[in-house]
């Protein structure tokens, strides 16, 4: 449980569901991007650890909250598929 826990704010991912901010204009939540990219939310993480990628905490152990818009999908797409082709 500890362990499940620990992995889960690591990658920006724990947080209460009821009492989640609300993301402002071209904000997503992590795990939804994530998806949206069909990506890991881990991969994600690690891009916003890296700096690759703008994203803010509204408070310590929520979920992370990404800004993207339209251009900066667009980006992140570019990433995912370079990423994938060279590992």
């Amino acid at each position: 449980r500890g362990s499940v826990a620990r992995l889960l704010t690591i990658w920006g991912l724990w947080g209460e569901l009821d009492d989640q901010p609300v993301c402002g204009s071209g904000e997503w939540r992590l795990p939804e991007l994530a998806r949206k990219l069909r990506i890991h939310p881990s991969t994600l993480c690690g891009w916003i650890r890296c700096g690759w990628v703008r994203a803010r905490r509204p408070r310590p152990g929520s979920c992370y909250l990404v800004w993207a818009d339209g251009e900066e999908l667009k980006r992140l797409r570019r990433m995912r598929d370079h990423t994938e082709a060279h590992p």
